[in-house]
């Protein structure tokens, strides 16, 4: 049978944000501390998330949509004749093995700079929102949610530049005002016959491993930070434990990206996690910290490309990941 998991740490920020010098400083080793040993953490007293909860269900009214509706706001991965390639909804699909989930993304409303690089402006495009609201002040809660969860994730990071050996100063020029994404998340049941990569292994007849609605992976962003409305996420830590994130009130899980582990040239490693399967639907939100466009990702404190600075750009990262990516062969192009 398949053992229980320990629980990832909860950890109360506001001392981060008291002015307190001393609850601040407390509150830095809680969070260093847990970061060493479990990789993930749950954040609670988020500065103006006393509300994130409501915030969250009104923002995941979307999927009551009619079909139709989210269909005329889809990228081209599920509707190819629409303009959008990037912000914008995408249906779950029985073909994909990874996951069973459909999704929406929202960036920040401001204009987003991009390099002079072929596909970039892609990234830079507005959001696509429905043409009618799934219920009265849905598009105001979004852009709440995505304005608390963008300050405290830059925040949250800059108060970490220390632990993780980067200056705080090039944290701010590399992510403040950057492109970060607001992702909704439905999982609906998954559909009999339909088979994932993560299928529990065996071990005398019995499953070693709980099946998943989503396998072990990382995030390309900096920071993801995770809302969940039914329990099942979890985090593996540096010695390979699973940790169950527990489901607290207006609370997010933290969990560090591939953008820290190519910033710190892998000083830091990204936060593997994974999402267990239920009897019943489930629904999540990701907030993904990530930076401008035109920004710099090479190491910290090292040269970018000697004759193209472009080419070490947040955009030229994301065009080589997306020329990758099913779907988007031969419409998205890598810079290389």
């Amino acid at each position: 049978m398949v053992s229980s998991f320990p629980d990832a740490p909860v950890i109360e920020v506001a001392g981060l944000f008291s002015g307190n010098a001393g609850a601040r400083d407390e509150t830095l080793q809680i969070l260093r501390d847990s970061i060493t040993r479990s990789s993930v953490f749950v954040a609670t007293g988020i500065p103006g998330g006393n509300d994130l909860d409501r915030l969250a269900r009104t923002a995941l009214k979307f999927f009551d949509l009619e079909e139709a509706e989210k269909l005329a706001v889809a990228t081209q991965r599920s509707a190819p004749e629409s303009s959008q390639r990037y912000r914008g909804y995408f249906s779950a699909q029985p073909e994909r093995r990874f996951s069973f989930a459909e999704y929406y993304d929202v960036g920040p409303e401001r204009r987003v700079a991009y390099p002079p690089l072929r596909d970039a402006e892609m990234f830079a495009e507005p959001n696509a929102w429905p043409a009618r609201q799934p219920v009265e002040g849905w598009k105001s809660a979004i852009q709440d949610y995505f304005s608390i969860l963008e300050n405290f994730s830059l925040a949250l990071f800059t108060s970490l530049a220390d632990f993780i050996a980067v200056p705080a100063d090039e944290i701010d020029r590399r992510f403040a005002d950057g492109n970060s994404t607001l992702r909704l998340l439905h999982y609906p049941t998954r559909p009999e016959g339909i088979a994932f990569v993560d299928e529990p292994r065996l071990v005398d007849g019995h499953a070693a491993e709980p099946p998943m609605a989503i396998g072990e992976h990382t995030d390309g962003a900096c920071l993801s930070l995770l809302w969940q409305g039914e329990p099942g996420l979890q985090g593996r830590g540096p010695d390979g434990t699973w940790y169950q994130v527990p489901h607290v009130e207006n609370s997010v899980s933290v969990h560090i990206g591939d953008m820290v582990a190519t910033m710190t040239g892998e000083r830091v490693p990204a936060t593997p996690h994974r999402v267990l399967e239920r009897a019943s639907e489930r629904h999540s939100i990701g907030f993904f910290l990530e930076p401008k466009l035109v920004a710099s990702c090479a190491p910290f404190g090292k040269p970018t490309h000697p004759e193209n600075p472009a080419l070490d750009s947040y955009a030229a990262l994301l065009l080589r990941r997306f020329s990758r990516y099913p779907g988007y062969e031969g419409k998205v192009h890598s810079p290389d």
